[in-house]
């Protein structure tokens, strides 16, 4: 491969460059005074890279308005070698009208392998966010997506498209989407949750759902979407809301237990008051995944005494039968020796393990491994 990686603090040498063997760029502008002129100029470079498959441009707090993205969507709309494209646009000001402009763009590279585009906070829309969802089914070649669209102020409707842009793609194996900060509720967890049960091929998920207004209804409703994934081998759930969902959880681990091929497993329950029978629950559930090999469990500043920490513990020993990794942050809690010591006795269990982290403060420590 001809490749040449260029920066954007070299953008005279882009603009003399031999173009045509141009296969790789990575342009960074993170934080700087580029604006709308470097983006225009930018793109008119782009758009003689008639043979470039790799692209990454972190553009990051550049202080981009429609006028930018629009030249942005015009050039990506020429580059019909795509393969791989890594954009982010992150805390810009491009709008809805701007992004529509990159989504159209993109629309057009029918070759693309994987898709990387962060445009978290950036005043974007519901139906904005839901038309880039929808465009996804046209990439038949597509393998791989990350989407970022946190805080931007989102609400049911934004995962409407996931319906439509998740089908069709049969080699889709990766999935990572972050919704941190909006406000899609149980209802557009429903629909995302119907997008992922299309995709039957999907090996590893990664879902950031903090602070979005779900209850337990949404949490079961992501569970029946996610046991049509029957090849699951990597899930990872960030979710932080006003209280713990100790039965739509439960629902959840048990779907992810039927899972038979999921080897990593990582939940990201902290800050979330979670209550004894919340923590009884999820120890229970935890049991019966008994083929992971990789589990991380964030249960950081909640409320586990006793008997949630003597389930969790039950849990761990079940489960460790082939575990490897174990990474466990009990910090903030307040948790009895009985408990800690059921902790101590299944991670002791895990024969196989040969990675372990623990964060559960100076004190609970110091009982702990008087419990080994």
């Amino acid at each position: 491969m001809k490749a040449k990686i260029y920066s954007i603090y070299d953008i005279f040498s882009l603009a003399q460059s031999d173009h045509s063997s141009l296969e790789l760029l990575y342009i960074c502008q993170e934080k700087q005074l580029f604006l709308d002129n470097g983006a225009i100029n930018l793109s008119v470079q782009l758009e003689k890279c008639i043979n470039l498959k790799y692209l990454e441009l972190q553009l990051m707090y550049s202080f981009i308005t429609y006028t930018g993205a629009q030249s942005l969507g015009k050039a990506l709309s020429n580059l019909t070698k795509l393969l791989d494209v890594n954009i982010n646009l992150r805390k810009n000001s491009i709008n809805c009208d701007g992004f529509i402009q990159i989504i159209n763009g993109l629309s057009g590279q029918i070759n693309l392998r994987n898709i990387i585009l962060d445009v978290s906070e950036n005043y974007l829309d519901d139906k904005t966010v839901s038309e880039l969802f929808s465009c996804i089914y046209q990439f038949r070649d597509l393998s791989a997506v990350s989407i970022n669209v946190s805080a931007n102020d989102l609400t049911q409707k934004c995962t409407l498209g996931a319906q439509q842009g998740f089908s069709s793609n049969i080699l889709f194996s990766q999935l990572e989407i972050n919704l941190n900060w909006n406000k899609i509720g149980d209802t557009g967890l429903l629909y995302l949750g119907q997008g992922i049960s299309q995709c039957p091929n999907l090996r590893k998920l990664n879902l950031n759902l903090q602070w979005n207004q779900i209850t337990e209804q949404g949490i079961a409703d992501l569970s029946q979407g996610l046991s049509k994934c029957l090849f699951l081998n990597e899930l990872q759930l960030d979710l932080q809301t006003k209280s713990f969902l100790s039965n739509g959880m439960s629902e959840f681990i048990k779907h992810v237990s039927q899972q038979q091929q999921l080897k990593n497993l990582s939940l990201d329950f902290s800050k979330q008051n979670i209550t004894e029978q919340a923590c009884i629950n999820l120890g229970l559930s935890i049991a019966l995944c008994t083929q992971l090999q990789y589990l991380a469990i964030n249960l950081k500043d909640n409320c586990i005494q006793q008997n949630g920490a003597e389930s969790l513990g039950k849990g761990i020993k079940s489960c460790g039968v082939n575990l490897k990794s174990l990474n466990l942050n009990l910090y903030g809690n307040s948790i009895e020796d009985k408990g800690l010591e059921s902790i101590g006795n299944g991670i002791v269990s895990c024969n196989k393990l040969n990675y372990l982290n623990l964060n559960c403060g100076q004190e609970i420590y110091f009982k702990l491994f008087q419990s080994f």
